[in-house]
């Protein structure tokens, strides 16, 4: 075993600018050497031999160092887990502690009532999860199963903003125009920004606006479409075809006007987009990650230095104002199998994972060996990337147990992640800082979720191919953007409602809206995030 295996030992309580980290060693529990708990690990491929492997390295050593009962990890590889568990809890040998990124996984096992309600035992055996629930009640009101009780060990985040448009603000200065803020003014600037030479070039080397990958998404959010296009309409949960007809009638309008690359469709992942406008071909670009995408910012300055972009808000259509796709606050990613034979032991363990220490050992290693505190009491690695890389790289998974919205906000603020690095990364600060202000707007609706996805119920097996053909009439929509006048938008919403009642949609139109009329008061709601203190202010 390697010098650096032996040397990564727990990191000590510390007080870090008044925060105290309180490892909760003193909580009553299990304390025998007889109990076994069996805990799932991803393996990524990604753990080195000078580490270990993923059921024996230097965190395993931990924690049966750490607990009174002995913790076995069973290995699954990141993309089998799903099918490996069901074959081992239809053979009775299902692990006890599961962690699964599937929510709706995870709410399926509910279903079939092979998670346990932990309520009864967190008070004994979990109390810094005890504790995160008492400060974050919305934490538990999100993993609260339809039988009232807390079936999944809620996380907490800071949100902050992800899906971006972007706006080139040298060519709107350039064409003397303003930052678009409705769907016309958007088609106006798109417009000009493909035939009125924005970059004086005198060529036509330009374009307006993006839809490939997700960028058509991002356009639906502006009409406010929900991913399931079902919507709130006063105590009912319906289903609505106005906000996606009229969303592709305004896709279908950039396009038909040549306003985006022809070829759209075939950018499966947005890096065509990417490129154009790193390169200085597109004006307005729909982002994935965009204010958080330093790279992004970095080339862009590198191949522009004289250019600008910012963020802006998503432009308003006759159906409102809304924020885009950003992070949410909490998740339910791990349970306990119902027939586990070590119930109390197993929320122990849990416990365990969701505590700082676990967390500071898991990402930072031991302060003085491989990481220290500097003035602000933030720690900073004092290792080279390429071994902080093989000794914590392949720790991720085992980090996402822990509530990172516990963490002091100095260590994950924007100011400490992007000033004093450069000028560049000013521009990195400034999109990130303006894009919480317009993207986590507490008085527009956030669309694409109205209902928290922890919330939604299981789909019954027998609308499950309902589900699956879904895709089949966004393919007619899609279909309609490229097909000029043999296809329009409202000629594309009649054969899609045909489509959805040959496929039984109303069935699931039935099964959504009895199942609101019964739960719309149990619930977490997407406006209720904003009422949550998880913010990433700067």
């Amino acid at each position: 075993m390697s010098m650096k295996r032996v040397g990564m030992t727990l990191v000590t309580l510390v007080i870090v600018t008044g925060f105290v980290f309180a490892s909760g060693a003193s909580q009553a529990g299990v304390s025998t050497a007889e109990v076994t708990v069996r805990a799932t690990i991803y393996d990524r491929g990604t753990i080195s031999q000078e580490v270990g492997t993923m059921s024996d390295n230097p965190f395993v050593d931990l924690v049966n160092e750490s607990l009174p009962f002995n913790v076995q990890y069973v290995v699954y590889p990141r993309w089998e887990q799903e099918e490996l568990l069901n074959a081992a809890f239809a053979a009775g040998d299902g692990p006890d502690y599961i962690l699964s990124y599937g929510a709706n996984y995870n709410k399926g096992k509910y279903a079939e009532g092979l998670t346990l309600a932990l309520d009864d035992y967190l008070a004994d055996y979990a109390p810094t999860v005890s504790e995160f629930i008492a400060q974050y009640p919305l934490a538990r009101a999100t993993v609260t199963m339809p039988d009232g009780k807390m079936h999944f060990f809620p996380i907490g985040q800071r949100i902050g903003p992800n899906w971006t448009l972007f706006v080139r603000t040298d060519w709107l200065d350039n064409l003397g125009l303003s930052i678009p803020s409705t769907a016309e003014e958007l088609f106006e600037v798109a417009y000009a920004f493909t035939y009125s030479d924005p970059n004086g070039t005198g060529e036509n080397d330009t374009l307006g606006i993006n839809l490939s990958w997700i960028g058509s998404l991002m356009v639906d959010i502006m009409f406010g479409r929900s991913e399931m296009d079902f919507y709130i309409e006063g105590d009912e949960y319906v289903l609505n075809w106005d906000r996606l007809e009229a969303s592709t009638a305004f896709k279908k309008q950039l396009y038909d006007a040549g306003l985006v690359d022809r070829d759209f469709l075939t950018d499966n992942n947005g890096n065509k987009a990417k490129q154009d406008f790193l390169t200085g071909r597109l004006g307005l670009y729909f982002a994935n990650n965009g204010v958080r995408d330093g790279n992004l910012h970095l080339a862009f300055l590198e191949n522009f230095p004289d250019g600008s972009f910012v963020p802006i808000a998503f432009p308003s259509t006759e159906f409102g104002s809304f924020n885009p796709i950003h992070d949410a606050p909490y998740d339910g990613r791990s349970f306990i199998n119902a027939q586990t034979r070590v119930p109390e032991a197993t929320v122990q363990y849990a416990d365990f994972m969701q505590q700082i220490d676990t967390y500071m050992y898991l990402t930072y290693g031991t302060e003085g060996q491989t990481f220290e505190f500097d003035n602000l009491g933030i720690p900073r690695f004092t290792i080279d990337g390429d071994e902080r890389r093989q000794l914590f790289g392949w720790t991720v998974d085992l980090r996402n147990h822990f509530p990172m919205i516990l963490l002091p906000q100095v260590w994950v603020s924007p100011e400490t992640a992007y000033l004093n690095r450069g000028p560049q990364w000013d521009m990195v600060y400034e999109s990130y800082v303006r894009g919480i202000a317009l993207y986590l707007d507490p008085d527009k609706e956030y669309a694409w979720t109205p209902i928290d996805s922890n919330s939604m119920p299981v789909i019954p097996a027998a609308l499950e191919l309902v589900m699956a053909s879904r895709q089949d009439v966004y393919d007619i929509w899609t279909r309609a953007i490229v097909s000029g006048n043999s296809l329009t938008a409202p000629q594309a919403r009649e054969q899609a409602e045909a489509l959805w009642r040959a496929i039984g949609g109303a069935q699931l139109e039935e099964f959504y809206g009895e199942w609101f009329a019964e739960n719309r008061n149990n619930v977490v709601y997407a406006s209720q995030w904003y009422d949550s203190p998880t913010r990433m202010d700067p």
